[in-house]
C-alpha cells in the first residue's frame, strides 16, 4: 500500500448488498416455514379424516367391509398423506389398514412398527395377524402389550371374562370388533380363561386367510365377500349345525333375522336351544357371583352392563314359572340395579311390570 492511500475503516456492519441478500434469505426462510406449516396442517387433517373414516366403518352396526364410496375417500386421503410424507408412520399404517387384512401388505405394518413399535393400532393389527395365522407365541406377545396399553377400559375386560365363562363347552363365539374381540382374546390367551372357546370376529372375516382357515374346520362360506348383515345371515344358515353363539356386543341388526333367537349364557343362539336349565344353573353356579362383583365395582352410567339383561331376564322368567319367590326377588334386585347403571330403567320396568 502506498503512503498516499487511506486505510478503509474496520466495521461489523453489512454492506447494502449484504443486507439486501440477508433480507431476501429471511423472506425465503419465512416462505419455506409457512409452506411447511401448511403441509403439516394438510397432513394432519388427512390423518384425522382417515381415522374418522375408519372408525365409522369399525363401529357400523350393519357392515364391516367399507362401501366403494368410503374406500374411494380413504384412498384419496391416503394419496395425499403419501404425497406429503411417504415415509411417515401414518402412511405405512394406513396403507396396511386399507387392505382389510390383506397380508400381502404386511411390510407396511412392519415399517409402521419400526417407527412406533408400541402404538395401539400396531399392537392390535399384529394381534389380528398372529391370531389369523395361528401364531400363539406372537399372539400372546402382542396381546400382552396391547392389554398394558389399553387395560384402563376395565369394564370391557370384566364383560369379556364373564362372556367367556358363560359359554357352553367348545363354542364358536361370534364377536363384532375392537371393543369385544381383543378383550376376549386377552382374557382367553393371557388369563387362560376358557381356551376351548374359539373366537370368530366379524372384522377378521374380511381376511381371505381367516375364511380359508374356517373352511378347513368345516365351515361353509357365503359366496358374497362383503361382510355385512346379509353375509352374517347366510353364514349362520350355512353353519347352523355348528355350536355357534353370538356375543351380546354384536349389534342387534345382525341377529334380528334369526329364526329362533335364544339366550345362551350371555350370548345368543340363533338355531339351537341350550340344554334344559342351562341358564339357571349357570346363574346359580357362576354368573350370580360374577355379575354381582361387576355391579359392585362398576362406575355409574355404564351402558355395557345392559349386556347382562337378556340372560338375567331369561333366568328370572324361569324362577317365576317355578314360583321360586326368594330367587325371583333376588334376581329382580340385580336386574333393576343393572337397569339403573345402564340407563335402561324404563324398558326394564315395563318388562317386569313394575
Amino acid at each position: 500500500m502506498s503512503f498516499g492511500q487511506t486505510v478503509p475503516p474496520i466495521t461489523n456492519q453489512a454492506s447494502p448488498e449484504e443486507k439486501q441478500e440477508e433480507l431476501q434469505q429471511n423472506r425465503v426462510n419465512t416462505f419455506d416455514s409457512q409452506a411447511l406449516s401448511v403441509r403439516q396442517i394438510e397432513f394432519q387433517e388427512n390423518v384425522n379424516a382417515f381415522y374418522s373414516g375408519i372408525n365409522a366403518i369399525n363401529y357400523s352396526s350393519t357392515r364391516k367391509t367399507p362401501t366403494s364410496q368410503q374406500k374411494q375417500q380413504l384412498n384419496k386421503q391416503l394419496k395425499t398423506i403419501e404425497k406429503i410424507d411417504s415415509e411417515s408412520f401414518e402412511y405405512h399404517l394406513f396403507k396396511y389398514k386399507l387392505g382389510n387384512y390383506d397380508f400381502s401388505k404386511i411390510n407396511h405394518l412392519k415399517k409402521a412398527a419400526e417407527l412406533k413399535p408400541h402404538h395401539q393400532e400396531v399392537l392390535k393389527e399384529f394381534s389380528a395377524f398372529s391370531y389369523i395365522n395361528g401364531n400363539e407365541r406372537q399372539l400372546r406377545k402382542y396381546l400382552k402389550l396391547y392389554s398394558q396399553f389399553n387395560y384402563k377400559q376395565d369394564e370391557f375386560y370384566v364383560m369379556a371374562r364373564n362372556v367367556l365363562l358363560s359359554m357352553p363347552k367348545n363354542t364358536y363365539l361370534i364377536t363384532h370388533g375392537e371393543n369385544d374381540t381383543y378383550p376376549i382374546l386377552i382374557e382367553q390367551k393371557i388369563k387362560n380363561i376358557r381356551p376351548d372357546v374359539e373366537i370368530i370376529s366379524l372384522d377378521h372375516l374380511q381376511s381371505e386367510d381367516f375364511r380359508e382357515k374356517l373352511k378347513k374346520q368345516g365351515f361353509k362360506m357365503p359366496k358374497k365377500l362383503i361382510i355385512d348383515t346379509a353375509f352374517f345371515d347366510v353364514f349362520m344358515h350355512l353353519n347352523k349345525t355348528k355350536n355357534i353363539v353370538v356375543a351380546p356386543s354384536v349389534p342387534r341388526s345382525y341377529i334380528e333375522k334369526g329364526e329362533e333367537i335364544t339366550s345362551m349364557g350371555l350370548g345368543f343362539a340363533l338355531f339351537s336351544n341350550p340344554q334344559k336349565d342351562y341358564n339357571r344353573m349357570l346363574y346359580e353356579q357362576t354368573m350370580r357371583k360374577q355379575i354381582t362383583e361387576h355391579i359392585n365395582n362398576s362406575r355409574e352410567n355404564a351402558p355395557i352392563m345392559s349386556n347382562y339383561l337378556p340372560f338375567l331376564l331369561k333366568v328370572r322368567n324361569e324362577y317365576n314359572e317355578r314360583n321360586d319367590i326368594e330367587s325371583l326377588q333376588e334376581i329382580e334386585h340385580l336386574i333393576l340395579e343393572i337397569a339403573r347403571l345402564s340407563n335402561k330403567q324404563n324398558q326394564v320396568n315395563r318388562l317386569l311390570n313394575k
